[in-house]
């Protein structure tokens, strides 16, 4: 007994050791750090994977595919605590829940006791059907189903079924099968006069039937039309879908494409394009100049240039001009070619004959002073587009005597020259080899001055081939053209001359020396008022000679110098001229844009000049002309060539017309005439840098307008933030302004903008990230001072009321706007006596 007492008083104080021993590790755990170990989770994993944890540390489970986080509250996490992982992570497998099929139906037993056999668990099995007008995926009837991984397999579905009915007006074109299941396509055919509603003709079987719906729809029918000023061509009432008919246009009238005819189609909402006639203008009676030199009818809107027959002007006083067809059929400035009218002469101290009321083109009157008086300038003038050429001369009492010609560059004076001239001297010019005279070979002193004297130059222009010189030929390979500086050796046929070979040169498009073959058997006759003069002077004058040799000659009738000339094949080379004193012509006319690039000897009878156009100018009409009977062949004209449209730029609208010298058509290609002026219209967010409009003016346009960005004003308000640096009123294109949201808030979007054609950037917006207040804990209380709002990061402590005892952790934490899972209180289990 004694032994007994004595184990009992022992067991007792052990109890009571024990439990004090109890209390104390729980209150000393509130003060030690409790660690968690990382967790084993079979078919699954987790992260962030560490060597320990401590508590309020969260894990995120990943489980593997037909797995799940065996505790279903909807999260995936665990939280290290002083009792450990909670909930404790791990991964089960997922069990098949009650299948709710869509139009189809469980196994009768297994609908009935659906609570009974459901969720089912992985090998096991079920069995459905699909109600009526709908279909397994198999057509088969009944569909088992096991319980996978990847849950059930295959997926219960009930799809619908569609029937191929009886199509009005049409039918189906797959005749193999009357029933398609959800998913398939067909397609569908309508009878003549009818059409698919829906392109293809394809219909789809859907959960709601065929969609589109197949429909087949009468095709629509056009009738036949009254066109204003046309008609069509086909006398029917009716057409059918996409029928072409061709429609005529009243004379006088065109087509919007300026075709007499055109085509339209029946399409579902009419005829198209709607036929129309537009009133057009005929042909002018003018010469229209290269453009449109086909065309019969013009569109309103056209623009052509016309010339004036000779002797006659335009308007504007210039031999072309401009006009444009209006919408009545037209044009607009009427065409009007104006006789060319000199105004009245006068010559003090002297005469001028013929004396008429009008002069017109082509008129030449000459002059002559009185006793006494010297005629200081032309002889005579012609009446030209652009008024009298040359100016008409003045009689003076005295006209001054002239010094030694001008020198002339790669030229000199034939024959020499003397240290003094009279008045009214004459002397020529003459170019050394491989050059090229250019302008009038001969001067005259006029009252002290010599008269524009040539130009000696190398155009080093091509030659053709020396064969097509009569009786030459080349002893070397031929070819249609040589270059300047080519060198050929050539000879003449048997029989008509020199026998021994030449060698010639190709010098700016002649060939040097000329190779002259005489014909066998030449009939050359002498003009009159013509003296040889080596064999002294033909007994008759225009007697016929037979000698094939050069002849020297002059002119009995007007100058006296001594000339040369070769008969060849029946003709004089170069052509013998002689003309009486008063057939000779007026100082050829200076035309503007013009220069003179061949003269023949003086202006007497048959001298020819010819003309080329200085550069960005275009010659209209005949570019050599000819002294007839003392008067010159109306001359050409050079005219300002056109412009190729304008180029574009980046920031601008196509160029607009501004003036009625417009554009027009040339083999196909949009040019613009002189003058024709076109602006340019910025777009939005920029501006023009230099003139809006530019001119074309010598076949180029005035120098366009470059782009300039606009510059943005101020920088757009973002609620909740600020911008980095000053703001001003004004910042210019490529500027980059940077916001920076206040505390608590989120940059969504890119925090910089930029100016960009006078706009900025869409700015970005400050979310709000903060918490509100801390989330109250039954039988808790916050160890801080409360506030309204808390940034992004901030902690919450708590700490529980007596004899409770804090579960998952002392704090929450405010993330993304939200505090994180809130712990708990739970009320502790204390002993106050030793039993319990």
């Amino acid at each position: 007994m004694q032994l007994w007492s004595i184990y009992n008083e022992n067991k007792n104080l052990c109890n009571k050791y024990k439990h004090i021993l109890q209390i104390s590790i729980q209150f000393f755990s509130f003060y030690l750090e409790i660690v968690c170990s990382p967790p084993r989770i079979p078919n699954g994993n987790f992260r962030p994977q560490e060597d320990n944890y401590i508590v309020g540390d969260i894990i995120t489970i990943q489980c593997n595919p037909g797995y799940h986080f065996k505790t279903l509250t909807g999260k995936s996490t665990a939280e290290c605590t002083k009792n450990g992982w909670v909930p404790d992570p791990g991964c089960v497998q997922k069990p098949c829940d009650y299948p709710a099929i869509e139009n189809g139906k469980l196994s009768e037993s297994l609908e009935y006791y659906k609570n009974y056999y459901f969720p089912m668990s992985f090998g096991q099995h079920a069995d459905y059907h699909c109600i009526h007008g709908y279909t397994t995926p198999s057509g088969e009837y009944w569909v088992r189903m096991v319980c996978s991984e990847r849950g059930w397999y295959p997926e219960p579905k009930c799809l619908k079924k569609c029937h191929v009915r009886q199509l009005e007006n049409g039918y189906f074109s797959y005749g193999r099968k009357n029933v398609y299941k959800e998913g398939e396509r067909v397609k569908y055919v309508c009878s003549d006069d009818y059409y698919a509603e829906h392109k293809d003709g394809q219909v789809t079987c859907t959960k709601d039937d065929w969609s589109p719906p197949p429909r087949c729809i009468r095709k629509k029918k056009c009738q036949n039309i009254n066109i204003d000023n046309g008609f069509l061509t086909l006398g029917k009432t009716i057409f059918r879908l996409q029928e072409k008919v061709t429609y005529n246009c009243h004379t006088g009238f065109l087509t919007p494409e300026g075709q007499e005819r055109g085509v339209i189609q029946c399409q579902e909402n009419g005829w198209t394009p709607p036929p129309k006639c537009i009133k057009s203008c005929q042909t002018p009676h003018v010469d229209i100049l290269n453009y449109h030199a086909n065309k019969t009818m013009f569109m309103p809107e056209d623009v052509i240039e016309y010339a004036c027959l000779e002797g006659y002007q335009a308007a504007n006083n210039m031999p072309t001009g401009t006009t444009r067809c209006g919408i009545n059929g037209e044009w607009n400035p009427t065409p009007q070619c104006l006789a060319i009218e000199c105004e009245m002469l006068t010559l003090p101290n002297g005469d001028f004959s013929p004396k008429e009321g009008k002069y017109h083109s082509g008129d030449v009157v000459k002059f002559a002073c009185a006793n006494n008086y010297v005629r200081v300038g032309p002889a005579s003038t012609q009446c030209y587009y652009f008024g009298w050429f040359p100016s008409p001369p003045v009689c003076k009492v005295n006209a001054r005597g002239c010094g030694p010609p001008p020198v002339v560059t790669n030229g000199n004076m034939a024959g020499g020259s003397v240290e003094q001239y009279q008045h009214g001297d004459r002397e020529h010019y003459e170019c050394n080899v491989a050059f090229k005279l250019v302008g009038s070979k001969e001067i005259e002193c006029v009252d002290g001055q010599w008269s524009s004297p040539p130009s000696c130059i190398e155009d080093k222009m091509p030659c053709g081939s020396p064969s097509s010189i009569p009786n030459v030929v080349l002893h070397q390979e031929d070819q249609t053209q040589f270059s300047h500086g080519d060198e050929v050796i050539c000879g003449c046929k048997q029989g008509s001359g020199n026998s021994k070979e030449m060698k010639i040169k190709c010098l700016n498009g002649e060939w040097k020396p000329l190779p002259v073959c005489a014909d066998p058997s030449p009939q050359c006759v002498l003009p009159m008022n013509v003296e040889l003069v080596h064999n002294g002077p033909l007994p008759k004058p225009g007697r016929e000679t037979r000698f094939h040799g050069v002849i020297h000659y002059i002119c009995t009738s007007a100058d006296k110098s001594i000339k040369q000339a070769t008969c060849v094949s029946g003709k004089w080379s170069p052509e013998i001229e002689c003309t009486a004193e008063e057939s000779t012509c007026p100082p050829p006319p200076q035309l503007p844009g013009a220069q003179q690039i061949t003269v023949g000897r003086s202006y007497k009878h048959g001298s020819k000049i010819a003309f080329s156009c200085l550069k960005n100018f275009q010659l209209i009409g005949v570019n050599e002309i000819t002294c007839i009977e003392g008067k010159w062949q109306s001359p050409p004209y050079c005219v300002e060539r056109p412009c190729l449209p304008p180029q574009p730029i980046e920031c601008a609208d196509v160029p607009r017309l501004e003036n009625q010298n417009g554009k027009i058509k040339k083999e196909g290609k949009t040019i613009y005439l002189a003058g024709a002026r076109v602006k340019y219209v910025s777009r939005s967010g920029y501006i023009l840098d230099g003139p809006s409009e530019i001119t074309c003016s010598m076949g180029n346009w005035t120098s366009a307008p470059t782009c300039l960005e606009m510059p943005c004003g101020s920088v757009p308000k973002v609620a909740n933030a600020q911008i980095e640096g000053r703001n001003k009123e004004i910042y210019e294109p490529g500027e980059t302004i940077r916001y920076q949201c206040d505390a608590g808030f989120l940059t969504v979007g890119s925090p910089e903008i930029i100016c960009r054609e006078g706009n900025w950037t869409a700015p970005p917006f400050c979310e709000d990230v903060s918490c509100g207040a801390a989330p109250e804990i039954p039988n808790a209380y916050i160890t801080s001072t409360q506030q309204e709002r808390y940034l992004p990061g901030a902690r919450v402590q708590y700490e529980c009321e007596s004899n409770f005892q804090l579960m998952g952790g002392n704090y929450v934490t405010c993330t993304n706007g939200e505090w994180s899972q809130a712990p708990t209180c739970r009320g502790r289990n204390v002993c106050f006596h030793l039993a319990c």
